[in-house]
């Protein structure tokens, strides 16, 4: 009888740790399947449930035959739901970020001209006085053939493109083949870029004898300053109105 209740009391309790045991090793197995994995990769990178965009490229990073980065996603993903928002919301990369600045920094750096590249040859509509560029003898009508030995006319180059081998860090140097009237040859002229000042008063001059007149054509880190100088130049000419 003692025999017979021994092995009624190890029967389940060994039949009890097969069950646990399977069951460990199955999760064991299981962890390696795929299923497991990306269950692993939505916990690992904390996200809700419900944030399906995340989930989305965690995925994709981690389970796509190629090899992609979750940032090379997002640039593409972000403009797409900007898009989506209204006319006036809009995603700025990193690497364009400081050329959307410059107008409110109020000044750039670059050669210190206004050119016009419609009819895909740069022509120089003016130079900025006392710049870089009319430092180094630039004049306005000059044609810009070539920057840096690189040809720039006649070659359907984009606008942003030119501008982006015309500017640069204060302090370099930037070489450039212009087609200037009455010569023959190229004229090849250097230029030292430097700090080029944005300005957001246009004008400001009287218009009666006690009338001034402002133009403020943007807000800049520098707006304010340069409306103070002007409306005490004014107020020094008679201004009260």
């Amino acid at each position: 009888m003692y025999k017979n209740s021994k092995h009624t009391i190890l029967f389940p309790l060994l039949l009890a740790t097969g069950i646990v045991l399977g069951v460990m090793l199955g999760q064991l197995v299981g962890r390696n399947r795929a299923e497991s994995q990306i269950r692993n990769i939505v916990n690992r990178s904390n996200l809700q449930l419900n944030n399906k965009i995340m989930q989305t490229c965690m995925l994709v990073e981690h389970q796509f035959v190629d090899s992609i980065s979750i940032d090379s996603l997002s640039e593409l993903v972000i403009p797409l739901m900007m898009k989506e928002l209204d006319p006036h919301s809009v995603y700025i990369p990193a690497r364009e970020m400081q050329q959307v600045n410059e107008p409110l920094e109020g000044e750039f750096d670059g050669i210190g001209v206004m050119f016009n590249a419609a009819t895909d040859t740069v022509i120089v509509l003016s130079v900025i006085p006392n710049g870089p560029s009319a430092k180094a003898g630039i004049v306005a009508g000059d044609r810009i053939i070539e920057v840096n030995d690189t040809l720039v006319a006649g070659v359907k180059m984009p606008q942003n493109d030119i501008v982006k081998r015309l500017r640069g860090k204060r302090g370099t140097e930037v070489k450039l083949s212009l087609k200037r009237q009455g010569v023959d040859e190229l004229v090849d002229i250097n230029v030292v870029r430097d700090a080029i000042p944005i300005k957001s008063i246009e004008s400001a001059f009287m218009i009666s004898s006690n009338i001034g007149f402002v133009r403020l054509s943007q807000f800049a880190r520098t707006s304010y300053i340069e409306l103070m100088q002007a409306l005490a130049t004014l107020r020094s000419q008679g201004m009260t109105k």
